[in-house]
């Protein structure tokens, strides 16, 4: 100790020079020490999140988030309550006070929204989940449903049934369309929203699996519209449809009836490729069925061809054998307009069983007789 004190007495400069120094790292240092006078807590948070296939952002929000919203606002707790609805889903975000039992909190949810009433019957049961989580549900709750409080028209407006014959005997009635579908519209910017729409989609294995969606090419102003079942892999790779071997069918098709592909207009029932090119499954096929229907107001075409079983059970609503289908001229009535439509075999089909292609051909033959019947140039 007094060598240290004799140390700074014979250097006092030194010495005078290192508390300086000392001093003013300490300021520097001092200056850039994040102090927060309410430093950040994680608040309990709670989602409510429920699927309605089909459904718009403004249906989600009138039948279902409303009601959520106006439910379960009352409860004792929660800060904050943010929702959000999207096209087909939509969600409850509830925001509780610090030191909130999370445990509790869910079990008052849940009984509070088994009260609720009326959810649209199509919709999925409510899951309540911690917020951002990705996992298993906190809970799943089970709504039974009185069909006798749903409103018809709402049914009617958002999953109709779909029974054909030869003539029109149902219809798909859609009071709150949301695509305007008149001559004053660009039929491009239409169907750009309508791709942003199916884009939207969340919770889907076939857009997971696709590199690319594929909503149709072609000339959109044609007076014939073209629906197969899905893109495959060529045509997943290539964002187009009909393509290699199953596009070199139906072009020898359609010449055959004196048509050039690029003259009207192909689609898909479903927009991504499904996994392995497997067939899409009822549930998939409903749920883009929507944006199918949407997809042939906005074209407008004069005469809807459907090609393989896929396409029949999006349009028609038909499950069964297309055997049994084709070769008949049906209707189907859209937003208050009728569209012809002819049912027949898709070309991949054709390619896998050939001994079907005279019935294909007659098919083409009743096509070329509507065109030349309703004086259509293509």
């Amino acid at each position: 100790m007094k060598n240290f004190i004799r140390l700074c007495i014979l250097n006092p400069i030194a010495i005078l020079a290192l508390v300086m120094l000392t001093v003013v790292f300490g300021i520097v240092a001092l200056k850039k020490i994040p102090i927060q006078m309410t430093p950040d807590i994680d608040k309990p948070i709670l989602q409510v999140r429920v699927s309605w296939l089909g459904a718009s952002p403004d249906d989600v929000e009138r039948e279902i988030i409303t009601r959520l919203e106006r439910s379960i606002s009352s409860l004792s707790g929660i800060e904050k309550i943010e929702s959000d609805s999207r096209y087909g889903s939509g969600r409850v975000t509830l925001t509780y006070n610090i030191g909130e039992n999370i445990d509790n909190a869910t079990i008052k949810l849940l009984n509070r929204i088994s009260t609720i009433n009326g959810l649209p019957e199509e919709a999925s049961k409510p899951v309540v989940r911690t917020s951002n989580s990705e996992d298993s549900p906190k809970s799943r709750l089970v709504i039974e449903k009185n069909l006798t409080s749903i409103n018809e028209s709402i049914i009617n407006t958002i999953e109709p049934n779909f029974v054909f014959n030869d003539k029109p005997i149902n219809r798909f009635i859609n009071n709150d369309a949301k695509l305007d579908v008149n001559q004053s519209k660009n039929k491009s910017e239409l169907l750009l929203k309508l791709k942003k729409q199916i884009n939207s989609i969340e919770n889907c294995k076939l857009k997971e699996n696709s590199r690319n969606l594929i909503l149709g090419d072609g000339n959109i102003n044609s007076p014939i519209m073209l629906i197969g079942e899905a893109p495959g892999l060529e045509e997943d790779s290539n964002a187009n449809t009909f393509m290699g071997e199953v596009g070199e069918l139906l072009n020898k098709m359609l010449l055959a009836i004196e048509i050039k592909r690029k003259n009207i207009y192909c689609s898909y029932s479903i927009n991504f490729r499904p996994p392995e090119d497997r067939k899409p499954t009822s549930v998939e096929i409903k749920r883009y069925s929507v944006f199918l229907k949407e997809h042939i107001s906005i074209i407008e075409p004069k005469i809807v061809i459907l090609m393989g079983s896929t396409a029949m059970e999006a349009v028609t609503g038909i499950n069964g054998k297309i055997s049994s289908e084709r070769g008949k001229w049906k209707e189907v009535i859209l937003n208050g307009r009728t569209y012809p439509l002819m049912i027949t075999f898709n070309p991949s089909y054709l390619i896998r069983f050939p001994e079907n292609k005279k019935y294909s051909w007659e098919d083409l033959k009743k096509i070329r007789q509507k065109i030349k019947d309703l004086n259509l140039k293509v």
